[in-house]
């Protein structure tokens, strides 16, 4: 089975929630561990990139991608095409975790070009002050075991 967690960039709150999954971040790191995420805050200006994050359980693999504001038609799009090639609707799961950082934040994107590491430290901190809310979804959406 494939996971894969999509937001506007595929590198700030899906590349937290995959992490999250396959036990790189816990629920007490703190906003730097974020932040020194590999691609945290890279490809930003590339959706459609996925990034291979690690595995899950027993050969889950778990993905992150950049939709740009089409998450929701990515979505119907992909499990579209899984039917159409006749795989197993069952062995993709995909999650839209953009919720997780609101829109003012992406407004604030233009301070990436004049102060990059400011708006990647403001998003790191954002996000440690929302991964209980991600891990929640994550095992109310049955994705995570609850030990």
């Amino acid at each position: 089975m494939s996971i894969v967690f999509l937001c506007p960039t595929g590198t700030y709150a899906s590349l937290v929630a995959a992490n999250l999954l396959v036990g790189n971040l816990d629920l007490n790191c703190n906003s730097q561990d974020i932040y020194n995420l590999p691609y945290f805050g890279e490809f930003t200006k590339k959706p459609g990139t996925f990034l291979y994050i690690g595995a899950y359980g027993a050969g889950t693999k778990v993905y992150t991608l950049g939709t740009g504001s089409e998450a929701q038609l990515i979505i119907k799009s992909a499990y579209d095409l899984v039917k159409i090639i006749d795989i197993n609707p069952q062995n993709l799961k995909l999650y839209d975790v953009s919720r997780f950082i609101p829109k003012f934040l992406w407004r604030l994107h233009i301070l990436d070009n004049v102060f990059p590491f400011f708006y990647k430290k403001l998003i790191a901190r954002w996000l440690k002050g929302k991964l209980s809310e991600i891990d929640n979804m994550l095992k109310q959406s049955m994705i995570k075991q609850v030990p």
